[in-house]
């Protein structure tokens, strides 16, 4: 996790590029948590965000903060950091956990599915 490019710069600019920037990423995981439940795809934040909330409805309102920092990224680095260290730590161990479960050899360019779909909204 890039907590630690925060950290050593805590400037707005730089909180904010990194704020968006990890906020996709942890909206995009988890959406990729729900791939094997329903093979589809999608790189939209919105469908990405409505897919994790249904399979996970207990961590529905942490990924609607990470899908509002994605799109309206916080200059304040307290505030995105401490998200990073709550959710942001518990959606590497769910991604740590899923790939032990789908794929413990952590092979790149794993073919899980076709995807016969785009999800869209």
């Amino acid at each position: 996790m890039r907590v630690a490019e925060i950290e050593r710069d805590s400037s707005p600019e730089n909180t904010l590029y990194w704020c968006r920037r990890i906020a996709k990423n942890i909206v995009r995981t988890g959406f990729s948590f729900t791939i094997t439940e329903q093979p589809r795809f999608t790189r939209d934040l919105y469908p990405c965000y409505a897919t994790f909330g249904r399979s996970h409805p207990e961590r529905k309102s942490e990924m609607r903060s990470a899908i509002e920092y994605a799109l309206d990224p916080s200059p304040e680095a307290e505030d995105v950091v401490s998200f990073l260290k709550g959710f942001g730590v518990w959606m590497i161990e769910a991604a740590n956990d899923w790939l032990d479960l789908h794929n413990p050899a952590r092979e790149l360019a794993l073919n899980l599915y076709e995807f016969p779909e785009e999800v869209r909204y």
